[in-house]
């Protein structure tokens, strides 16, 4: 008899399409992370101008479409042509809720207060684009 080395063709034919099938696996794997990070960076992007513009508003504001590239421009000297052009994709809808004044102070005894401390307002506000939507509220101080 005689003595057999090496492998036989099918034994390579096997050993190939389970690596093949092992690559396959790993190349979906890393495409749906892929495909995940790109989408939480681009929620991250949305969250992030989406706070920018909040952080523009005014206590007393009365707009309902924002467009973010004119409310920095409108507060800030931007001169940078890239900055410009990175907050012009980001506009917003925005819908104030009525105001509702809210007295912190109401069940405590104030007779020995000189001076009634000012009430919070509290004002719910939706900002959204096509994409998202998001809440948020504003507390400010004011008089009764």
């Amino acid at each position: 008899m005689q003595c057999r080395r090496g492998f036989s063709l099918i034994e390579t034919l096997v050993a190939i399409i389970l690596a093949s099938i092992a690559t396959l696996a790993l190349l979906q794997a890393v495409s749906t992370s892929s495909r995940s990070s790109n989408a939480i960076i681009s929620n991250f992007d949305e969250f992030q101008m989406m706070a920018l513009a909040i952080g523009l508003l005014d206590a007393d504001t009365e707009i309902t479409s924002l467009n973010l590239d004119e409310m920095v421009q409108s507060r800030y000297k931007i001169d940078n042509s890239d900055i410009i052009a990175s907050l012009q994709p980001f506009s917003y809808t925005l819908s104030p809720s009525s105001k509702e004044t809210i007295d912190p102070f109401i069940t405590s005894n104030l007779a020995g207060m000189a001076q009634r401390p000012a009430p919070l307002i509290l004002q719910k506000f939706t900002i959204s684009n096509p994409q998202e939507k998001k809440s948020f509220f504003r507390i400010t101080s004011g008089s009764l």
